[in-house]
């Protein structure tokens, strides 16, 4: 082979490298900037709604001891509506799982918050007993929301983590047959 097709050969091979290399150093950068995004999205969203589950114990609370105050209610709706205002970040961050789940926790916040008005400014319709057996059930049901956000958005952010349970699953679904 001629010395001089082989140095070209050489500096082509070289350009190639560089080009590569450049554009998995971009990628790698994008991707950073991605969790970081998602992370500051993710986190935000477990604030706010962990002080308006905070702040919705505390309206309960009260109910229970007679001592309910309309300064509570209304930290509650303001702790709600801010919960709601951190959706529209997960919402366009996603995925779809996660903001799903994220979108559960606010309709759980915003039923437990319609409740306490029901019961507080409804028509008296609604029993103290009955509205602290709702208030009960979308506490829990808001709890858990929020454990299933909190355990998707680990796995997102720092890959796979599967349980014992997934990775049987999944190994179990990778035996069967595939069907066309």
């Amino acid at each position: 082979m001629d010395q001089g097709f082989a140095g070209l050969i050489g500096a082509f091979v070289g350009i190639c490298g560089a080009v590569g290399a450049t554009q998995l150093a971009g990628r790698g950068q994008r991707e950073q900037w991605r969790n970081a995004l998602r992370r500051d999205s993710y986190g935000q969203f477990l604030a706010r709604s962990k002080r308006a589950a905070r702040a919705g114990e505390a309206v309960v609370l009260a109910m229970r001891e007679d001592c309910f105050e309309r300064g509570l209610y209304v930290s509650f709706v303001d702790a709600v509506t801010a919960t709601e205002d951190a959706l529209s970040l997960v919402l366009l961050e996603g995925p779809p799982a996660l903001a799903y789940e994220a979108e559960q926790v606010v309709s759980h916040l915003d039923t437990w918050r319609w409740v306490v008005e029901r019961w507080h400014d409804g028509d008296g319709t609604l029993s103290l007993d009955q509205a602290l057996e709702s208030t009960d059930r979308y506490a829990d049901r808001t709890t858990d929301g929020l454990e299933k956000f909190t355990d998707g958005a680990r796995r997102l952010l720092h890959g796979h983590d599967f349980t014992r349970l997934e990775r049987l699953w999944l190994r179990l679904d990778r035996r069967r047959p595939q069907v066309p």
